[in-house]
């Protein structure tokens, strides 16, 4: 099924997390890209969510720099 949605989550604690899990389960949208300064949230966002290492930022402007994906 084609992904309607793409979706973006800026801080990936423990409420990205759980956003995350929420968009994991639905079939119309698609977690894309990941915005936190922890390596360590980035790299969990690679590994448990399928997201591209190059939609991973350390801040919102390099995100915001990207414009519309």
């Amino acid at each position: 099924m084609k992904k309607i949605k793409k979706i973006a989550i800026i801080g990936f604690g423990s409420r990205g997390h759980l956003f995350a899990d929420f968009i994991k389960e639905n079939n119309d949208v698609e977690l894309v890209a990941v915005v936190d300064v922890l390596d360590v949230q980035l790299e969990d966002a690679v590994k448990n969510y399928n997201i591209n290492p190059k939609m991973c930022f350390k801040n919102y402007k390099d995100f915001y720099k990207l414009g519309k994906v």
